[in-house]
């Protein structure tokens, strides 16, 4: 299976210099629980066969440094990674080696991918910290939160899963706002509505800290899917 054209994407790719050392874990991984967006086969098979039923959703996770913790929070959890910057990727994977943390696969592409395919398992939870808040008016569309984007989400996660969203962008977080007064399927709720255990506090990531430095105000949106 091929992952579908889109004309609206998210994200933008971004190409960078690569030392020895995250050449080498990139080719070590790929294919084993690192997969390119044009081996979405791969991707899927892998998933399948960890055969696990809790998985974890941590979307455009930049260095890795929340997926990692996630990872060992969380140490029975299959947590998929996706991140369409290969920078990004070798950095969590060097890091994944070095923990030897074995409960990460991830996915350089689009986890529209993902969701859009209804033979995959269903997740409990989804993390989006920070993501590209596309400021021009013109480019809103690209956004990836949209009231379309949670409907999907509803979907493909399973009951009570919890959603946690962070932005540092006044205006995007209005639009999540807004998207999520729009829908139906999610309950907005508090960190301390989770019990301990299911409780997660995320590390202040490379853009968090610079929309901090920028004077950027922090919103946090917890939901959880609703049961009817």
């Amino acid at each position: 299976m091929n992952p579908p054209l889109r004309t609206i994407k998210s994200w933008v790719s971004r190409l960078g210099s690569f030392s020895t050392l995250q050449k080498t874990v990139l080719a070590e991984a790929v294919d084993r629980y690192f997969f390119k967006i044009q081996n979405y086969k791969g991707f899927k098979e892998a998933i399948l066969a960890y055969k696990t039923e809790r998985i974890f959703l941590d979307i455009g996770f930049g260095d890795g440094l929340s997926l990692i913790k996630l990872a060992q929070q969380f140490p029975d959890v299959l947590i998929l990674g996706f991140e369409p910057h290969l920078s990004g990727v070798a950095h969590c994977l060097i890091k994944k080696q070095q923990l030897n943390i074995n409960n990460i696969i991830i996915f350089q592409g689009d986890v529209l991918d993902y969701l859009d395919d209804d033979s995959m398992p269903k997740a409990s939870r989804v993390h989006l910290y920070f993501s590209d808040p596309w400021p021009k008016i013109r480019h809103h569309k690209r956004r990836l939160v949209q009231i379309n984007f949670l409907a999907l989400l509803a979907q493909r996660l399973s009951p009570q899963a919890i959603i946690h969203f962070a932005t540092d962008w006044e205006d995007y977080a209005q639009h999540m706002t807004y998207c999520f007064e729009q829908q139906e399927s999610f309950t907005l709720i508090q960190l301390d509505d989770l019990p301990l255990r299911d409780r997660f506090y995320r590390p202040v990531t490379k853009y968090e800290q610079r929309g901090i430095t920028l004077g950027h105000q922090i919103s946090e949106f917890y939901a959880r899917l609703k049961d009817f």
